[in-house]
């Protein structure tokens, strides 16, 4: 889930946070462009930038990048994490705060065993053991550790076991889909985010029973999440107020609800701030959700309570 009017671009086998280290069979070089205030860009300045410009300092074998409120972190092949961008909150995990970042730092408190990392106001990584460690704001309980506490360097979320699969980080809340398929939820929750049923903000791991243990994967928006079952069906909630979660209302969503409209040959999912695309088993791409900048890229600038197809993009997408 990224923020700050910034875009990073990895040039290799996978770029997507949903993505783990052991799945990228070769790094690649990443670009950057947008909007750099508080040094998200990683250029070692806090200039904007119109064109893309490559993050020398990282070389070439990043695996994966993951973008937050203005800040990224960026998993290596080597395991190592390294981050850049704000930091008032610890959000760097580099165990100080300060107002900016501008070039690229490694978060050597994590050693090198990191399988996984997501981004949001804080920050969640996800260790070769299964154990996960967080960083960052925690003003709603999103760390998961059972405060509110602002954290600076990284903590064990020893609720969560070793059993977690895949981490997707929100606005002010965090999902985890645990290796048996159930998914929890813990952070914000004023917008029925956490898909409880109720609006009760949750400082430690809760799980969201309505989605059972037979899912797959998991996307979260800004304030939304959906989840793919092993069916290939897709079910979301949270807030909607553009729509994002293609139900054909722009109502929110406190408990997990069906989207209809994407069928069940849903293979991916991948969501921004207020909008969501979903890559079907035929290739092609469908969207949904806040439009007002292009984000959906179907050639205008309305915004869809419906999957629509992005057919700019032809259907020959691959995963």
């Amino acid at each position: 889930m990224a923020r700050g009017a910034a875009a990073l671009l990895l040039l290799a086998a996978a770029a997507s946070a949903q993505r783990r280290r052991a799945q990228t069979t070769s790094g690649g070089a990443i670009f950057a462009f947008g909007r750099n205030n508080y040094g998200q860009l990683g250029l070692g300045s806090s200039s904007n930038a119109l064109e893309p410009a490559e993050l020398a300092a990282l070389g070439t074998d990043n695996a994966v990048v993951s973008s937050g409120f203005y800040v990224v972190h960026v998993l290596k092949l080597s395991g190592a994490v390294h981050a850049f961008g704000r930091n008032n909150y610890g959000q760097l995990g580099i165990g100080t705060t300060s107002s900016k970042q501008e070039a690229p730092v490694e978060v050597t408190l994590l050693g090198t065993e990191n399988e996984a990392v997501s981004s949001g106001s804080c920050t969640h990584v996800l260790k070769s053991s299964g154990a996960v460690f967080a960083f960052g704001q925690n003003n709603y309980g999103q760390l998961g550790i059972g405060s509110t506490t602002n954290v600076n360097a990284p903590v064990e979320v020893a609720a969560l076991g070793t059993d977690n699969r895949m981490i997707a980080s929100g606005a002010s809340h965090t999902y985890v889909l645990k290796v048996s398929g159930a998914v929890v939820g813990f952070g914000k929750n004023t917008n029925g985010e956490l898909g409880l049923g109720s609006t009760i903000n949750k400082q430690t791991p809760t799980e969201i029973t309505a989605l059972g243990t037979d899912n797959v994967l998991i996307a979260s928006g800004g304030y939304h999440l959906h989840v793919l079952k092993v069916s290939g069906l897709v079910y979301g909630h949270g807030r909607n107020n553009y729509g994002q979660l293609g139900i054909g209302s722009t109502e929110r969503q406190i408990s997990p609800v069906l989207v209809e409209a994407l069928g069940s040959q849903t293979v991916l999912l991948e969501s921004g701030a207020y909008h969501t695309h979903a890559v079907q088993s035929s290739g092609a791409i469908l969207a949904c959700g806040q439009n007002t900048y292009g984000q959906l890229g179907i050639d205008s600038r309305v915004t869809q309570n419906s999957p629509v197809e992005v057919t700019l993009l032809g259907p020959d997408n691959a995963m």
